[in-house]
């Protein structure tokens, strides 16, 4: 249990590193992450470290290990392949990381973020989180993908975590009430009900003002 537990706590740390781009020490977290304990993150994050270092094959072959974990589940896969054509893009490899898009795209993958959709509709926070922190640690987050883990993070009641989230949403997206629905749902968990009140009344005046609700 305690090693499984180092490993856990070395891959999420890889993901900590990698949005500063410490390829060395995102590298050094994943091979060890590894070594305890085999997982889908360990080698996620192995294989966005090589792209980063610049060692393209050897990440292709980190990201071909990744599919043993999916148990053969469409959706598990397609959003890998995404994952790998986000970080080759980012390794400067362009014409790979399209080619990837256009596999996708080929079998019918109609939502970009329908793997992680199905972690939320399963109730599987933690997998969710993780893969929508490989997204936004690739700098390839939209307000969505905030929102999205943002739920997820509310469904475990981490409540500061997801207000970060729900935050960034209203940063990226202001003139949508998504964000503050998100913001007013962790106050209210959290108990704050004063800033609840105020949150829950923007976002009424968000809603008044889409375009959806006009006539």
């Amino acid at each position: 249990m305690k090693a499984k537990a180092s490993g856990d706590f070395l891959c999420h740390h890889s993901f900590v590193v990698v949005c500063k781009h410490e390829w060395d020490h995102t590298l050094q977290d994943a091979i060890k992450s590894i070594s305890i304990q085999p997982s889908l993150i360990g080698y996620i994050s192995n294989g966005i470290a090589l792209c980063g270092k610049g060692c393209v094959w050897d990440a292709r072959a980190a990201f071909g290990i990744t599919f043993l974990f999916t148990n053969q589940d469409s959706n598990a896969i397609h959003f890998l392949i995404l994952i790998k054509a986000i970080a080759l893009f980012s390794a400067d490899q362009h014409d790979k990381a399209m080619m990837l898009i256009k596999e996708v795209a080929a079998t019918a993958f109609k939502q970009e973020c329908s793997a992680l959709c199905a972690a939320l509709t399963a109730s599987n926070y933690d997998w969710a989180i993780d893969l929508y922190s490989v997204v936004i640690n690739l700098n390839s987050a939209s307000d969505a993908v905030f929102a999205n883990r943002s739920k997820a993070k509310l469904g475990k009641r981490l409540w500061m975590e997801a207000l970060f989230d729900s935050q960034k949403v209203i940063e990226l997206n202001s003139l949508s009430h998504t964000g503050y629905n998100l913001k007013h749902a962790v106050l209210h968990g959290a108990q704050h009900y004063d800033e609840a009140i105020k949150t829950f009344k923007i976002m009424l005046s968000k809603l008044d003002n889409s375009p959806d609700t006009q006539t």
